[in-house]
């Protein structure tokens, strides 16, 4: 049985176009405002890191008393551009978020941000935002999988040309 050279190049491609359908949720609809989970948070000024490049802030539950990992939006720049002179400062007491849940070790995405009677994002912006950076991520990976693909098929093909023998 003969051995192809474009199996290694598409070994790759499944994997890597597997793991990003996962990550997107390419299987499960996109977020719409009934998934949308509402909390009364404090800043506590934490933030960490998921690994591969994935930073999140740590906010705090009021009413179930936890902290809960997110990322989407900077807590901690609330009141930032107020602290340098720009606009009025923002009422972070009475800070309430709505997030969506992710695949991601208990992180969730911000679509929601309101401080007293300040509205600083809203679910719908949120909400397309998350959706419209989901469908661009897909489309690079598509992309980066099928350069990824040539680019092994062609290197295999070399090496196979290289030690073959007459």
């Amino acid at each position: 049985m003969r051995k192809s050279y474009y199996t290694p190049g598409f070994i790759v491609v499944l994997f890597t176009m597997g793991m990003s359908a996962f990550e997107h949720r390419m299987f499960e609809k996109p977020y719409s405002n009934e998934d949308v989970i509402y909390h009364k948070v404090d800043v506590t000024g934490k933030y960490g890191s998921a690994g591969r490049g994935l930073n999140y802030d740590v906010i705090f539950d009021k009413k179930y008393k936890y902290n809960i990992k997110v990322q989407g939006y900077d807590f901690n720049s609330i009141n930032y551009k107020s602290s340098l002179g720009f606009g009025s400062p923002k009422d972070i007491d009475d800070l309430n978020v709505g997030l969506v849940s992710t695949h991601i070790n208990e992180i969730y995405y911000t679509v929601y941000v309101r401080t007293g009677n300040e509205t600083l994002l809203a679910s719908a912006d949120g909400i397309d935002r998350i959706n419209n950076i989901h469908s661009q991520q897909i489309k690079e990976n598509a992309l980066f999988s099928l350069i990824a693909f040539v680019f092994l098929s062609v290197f295999f093909r070399f090496l196979k040309k290289q030690h073959s023998f007459p």
